[in-house]
């Protein structure tokens, strides 16, 4: 089938597995991965990511700015994509954190759902047949749960969350504005909503929680071989049910979504203008259940926290957390060390430098809790039929083992 896929964002946590399982995937004869900066991959990476940057069913195209206007953005698509006009299903995964500026974070991020998806409207109205938005759990007010109520397990069709909170959730501007946008349009399109996502990237990003708790670990294993570790998080968020979403499983049914809906008009009605929750599988889980799990692949023995820390308010999100201090007043000393043993820190030391936001990420999540805010997987599993799961340590596992071969943990 001459499906061809578009991916806005295509080098971050979530780009890179939808890249990879496009590739992998019959049903598309073209993919298209869209970046801002520059993007490419050496042998090793393409190896442990699974991705063949030479196959002539992919092109990478960097140099996007989706806070330009429609019209520039669609200017440059034109330009520099191939067979613009064939594309038939996007996957938008394009984010920008604007530290301690919520207010411009929201603008930014709604206009580039309004650019991106405007210009490729224009650019390919013949062939589009699908545009998955990946959103996340921001869209139940989860990091303003001591002002709104949050009831576990979040279901899709939950109220939006009150003023003066909605117009901080631009979630929920990207939605209205691809609704609007696919008014009386032949292509239709859906939400998808992962919670914290567990992958791995060749360098920094944001909304990587797992190579955060992979270089803390690591730094314990190297200065403190063998010790206990006590969760640096509350004890709240030591035992709040939540869930995981493996970036694989996300990307791949986010892949399902778009194909089940896409090619057909009965997949079209049944699927489409729906949010849909995706997490490893329907059980929550702990970090009383995974820490210790995660501590033992790095020689190390977990423990509850120590002391109750106060939790943080959305206010103070960007302070320093207790990973992120131990990480900043170590890391000399953890260079120092695996130089000595001969390593080749490189990679290492260029991911501390990038890292700072991973730091922060991880740190904030291992910090929130108080309420329960697993998923609710109905729509996933019997509208959409997908049933894929993974066990959420082992998902964490599999993520150390490829940081391993990337040289980002030694």
């Amino acid at each position: 089938m001459s499906n061809h896929a578009l991916v806005f964002g295509a080098s971050g946590i979530s780009g890179i597995p939808i890249l990879r399982n496009l590739l992998s995937n019959p049903a598309f004869s073209l993919v298209t991965g869209l970046t801002s900066r520059p993007f490419s991959l050496d042998p090793l990476t393409q190896k442990v990511l699974e991705i063949d940057t030479s196959s002539p069913k992919l092109q990478l195209v960097s140099g996007l700015d989706l806070s330009d206007p429609t019209d520039h953005v669609r200017g440059f698509l034109k330009t520099n994509v191939k067979k613009i006009n064939t594309v038939t299903h996007v996957f938008f995964v394009a984010f920008k954190e604007v530290p301690q500026d919520p207010d411009e974070e929201t603008r930014l991020n709604i206009g580039f759902v309004r650019h991106g998806i405007g210009a490729i409207d224009s650019l390919a109205s013949e062939s589009l047949k699908f545009v998955v938005l990946q959103t996340g759990g921001k869209a139940y007010g989860v990091q303003y749960q001591e002002y709104v109520e949050v009831n576990a397990p979040l279901k899709e069709e939950s109220p939006r969350v009150p003023e003066p909170f909605a117009s901080k959730i631009f979630y929920y501007g990207q939605v209205d504005a691809l609704r609007e946008l696919s008014k009386d349009k032949k292509w239709s399109w859906a939400e998808v909503r992962p919670d914290v996502i567990v992958g791995t990237v060749p360098r920094g990003n944001f909304m990587n929680a797992a190579v955060g708790i992979a270089i803390y670990l690591s730094m314990k294993s190297v200065l403190e071989p063998g010790s206990t570790v006590e969760y640096p998080g509350t004890g709240d968020a030591y035992t709040t049910r939540h869930s995981d979403s493996d970036h694989d499983v996300s990307a791949r049914f986010q892949i399902h979504l778009a194909l089940k809906a896409g090619d057909s008009e009965e997949g079209r009605k049944k699927l489409s203008g729906k949010a849909y929750n995706i997490v490893d599988g329907p059980e929550p889980v702990t970090w009383s259940t995974k820490w210790p799990a995660l501590c033992t692949y790095f020689g190390l023995e977990g423990a509850p926290p120590p002391t109750p820390i106060t939790p943080p308010r959305m206010e103070d999100f960007y302070l320093s957390t207790p990973l992120q201090q131990y990480v900043d007043k170590n890391k000399e000393e953890y260079l120092t060390r695996l130089k000595q043993k001969g390593l080749n820190t490189a990679t290492i030391e260029e991911t501390l430098n990038q890292g700072g936001s991973s730091m922060r990420f991880a740190g904030i999540i291992l910090i929130f809790g108080g309420r329960d805010r697993f998923y609710d997987l109905t729509n996933a599993r019997e509208v959409a039929e997908f049933t894929e799961t993974v066990d959420p340590v082992n998902s964490y596992i599999t993520q150390f083992a490829k940081m391993k071969e990337l040289g980002i943990i030694p």
